[in-house]
């Protein structure tokens, strides 16, 4: 930190006030956006600290598929404090403005600080609802800083960065293992290779020294937590694609790639064009972003590397760069944009200070420069946080349920979640379980009972009604998943099914013995959800709940 801050003035005081603006709108935005909305992926983190609370130990008595640090953080603070979903989102923003600091530093060895301070906000300004998830925003905060910190070996050949590139890197593994941990480690054995080859540094020492930093954290804390259980069964947790919970690259396959174009058609209407090119913004223009982006910044390495126009420093912070930029987003190029999925937080951080540096680099593109900076922090950035923030400001109402201090939400999700809830409290016993066929934990906390697979809150999404699923393999079977569900359910049968009523539309009972015991045995009793108090910021299903026949 000393030497960060030694930076500072040896910059002039130009670069701590661009800093603190990069610091403070990223700060600013998601203070403002933390009242506000609930999302179900922040309730599988939820459901996960209160089993912490309850005396349960992580990966061996209830699965999770990622580290474990913020769990049992935030099952501190709820002992210290109370127990509350926004205190959960201050523990991100926290995580956002360490995580913005350590990005500013990065872009700024490449860019001048007004584009330096561009990309920050770009880098942050992925989907607004599902930033309220600890994990990713705290293994995002760590990769930045492993990404920082070899940067700045490259210019200072200091093997003390090295080190806390490597010590980042390891941190990352407590929040993340997979794929940002691993990936943090992946990087540091590339860009080590990349400073032996180009820079003539030695690698054994490098590789060591990075070493050093990077396996002390995940040796010890995993280690000791494999004395507890049994080592297997922590290892599928933290990489759920051998258990099932998340496709290997032998099953992508079958997926193909987003578009490069927008599927435009003109017997389309307004709204349906509207929403086909956000989708096409979110989804297809980032994906093939990081993509073109980083074949460019591979090309222009080894043309400047071949022609000798640049110092060695600049040329291995170039190629770091190159090395960060797919693996930043690695799981959303190998497997969430391929089944048409958007990543829970997508940052790009290495892409964004790519592109802008190569254009810079470029005598033909440098002039579109500050035109296209304006235009991404536009659409990106501006638009859809203006919009969402300007919607909920005028329309959230407080959603008024149990661990919702300080929450508003759309008057369809109050409606949705208070009339839900309240079903469930009246029509069960405290000692009931419900069943939840999806990853919503909310409905089961908010009404106080227990869901039937708390213990493995991925489930249902090996269930051939899965939506991603369902999508691309219509006629998907699953074998093992409903042999789980059917043993489970043997011990244990639920009081209320409660069952998304689009996920409901993609189940046929011809692909799934559970849906054909449900028409059998098991009738719809309610349906929530007022569709028509469902506006652009809404998703959510409707919810049927069940009840059993007789």
């Amino acid at each position: 930190m000393s030497k960060i801050i030694a930076s500072f003035k040896s910059n002039g005081q130009h670069s701590v006030w661009f800093v603190l603006l990069a610091v403070s709108l990223v700060v600013i935005k998601r203070l403002l956006i933390s009242q506000y909305g609930i999302n179900r992926e922040a309730g599988i983190e939820l459901e996960a600290v209160f089993s912490v609370l309850d005396g349960n130990l992580i990966y061996r008595d209830f699965f999770w598929y990622h580290g474990f640090f913020p769990i049992y953080w935030h099952a501190l603070m709820f002992k210290i404090f109370s127990p509350e979903i926004y205190y959960l989102r201050l523990f991100v923003t926290v995580f956002a403005g360490i995580a913005s600091f350590f990005a500013y530093r990065a872009a700024a060895h490449f860019l001048s600080p007004g584009y330096a301070v561009a990309v920050v906000i770009l880098s942050f300004s992925g989907l607004l609802m599902p930033e309220h998830v600890t994990g990713e925003m705290v293994a995002f905060c760590s990769l930045i800083a492993c990404l920082f910190y070899l940067i700045d070996y490259c210019k200072t050949s200091s093997s003390q960065s090295l080190f806390c590139s490597g010590l980042a890197g390891g941190f990352c593994t407590l929040s993340q293992v997979l794929p940002l941990g691993i990936g943090a480690l992946l990087a540091g054995f590339c860009s080590t290779a990349l400073y032996s080859i180009f820079g003539g540094r030695g690698f054994g020492k490098n590789i060591k020294t990075f070493l050093l930093g990077y396996l002390p954290i995940p040796l010890l804390a995993y280690g000791s937590l494999a004395l507890l259980m049994p080592a297997k069964k922590m290892l599928l947790n933290i990489f759920p694609m051998f258990a099932g919970y998340a496709p290997l690259a032998t099953k992508l396959t079958q997926y193909g790639f987003p578009s490069l174009f927008p599927s435009i058609g003109f017997d389309q209407t307004i709204p349906q064009l509207v929403a086909k090119l956000n989708l096409y913004l979110v989804l297809n223009v980032r994906y093939w972003l990081i993509v073109i982006v980083t074949l460019w910044g591979i090309a222009y390495f080894f043309s400047i590397y071949r022609k000798k126009e640049s110092n060695q420093d600049t040329l291995l912070m170039l190629g770091t760069l190159v090395i960060f930029s797919p693996l930043f987003e690695a799981k959303f190029l190998l497997q969430l944009g391929r089944m048409g999925l958007t990543p829970n937080y997508i940052n790009m951080l290495p892409t964004y200070v790519l592109l802008f540096y190569l254009i810079k680099e470029s005598k033909i593109l440098s002039r579109v420069r500050p035109f296209l900076a304006l235009g991404l922090v536009l659409v990106y950035f501006l638009y859809p946080f203006g919009n969402y923030f300007q919607y909920f400001s005028k329309n959230a109402v407080p959603l008024d349920l149990p661990y919702t201090w300080g929450i508003s939400v759309t008057p369809y999700k109050k409606d949705l979640y208070v009339k839900t809830t309240n079903y469930i409290s009246a029509n069960t016993k405290p000692n009931d379980q419900i069943l939840f066929t999806g990853i919503n934990r909310y409905f089961s906390i908010f009404s106080g009972r227990h869901d039937l697979f708390r213990d493995n809150i991925l489930m249902f999404t090996r269930a051939p009604f899965y939506p991603p699923i369902a999508a691309h393999t219509p006629n998907a079977r699953s074998p093992e998943f409903e042999s789980d569900l059917e043993s489970k359910m043997k011990t244990a049968s639920p009081k209320l099914i409660l069952f998304p009523e689009k996920f409901r539309k993609l189940a046929k009972p011809e692909n799934s013995p559970f849906i054909s015991t449900l028409d059998n045995d098991w009738l719809v009793l309610d349906r929530f959800g007022d569709e028509s108090l469902k506006n652009p910021y809404e998703y959510e299903s409707p919810i049927l709940i069940y009840g059993k026949k007789g």
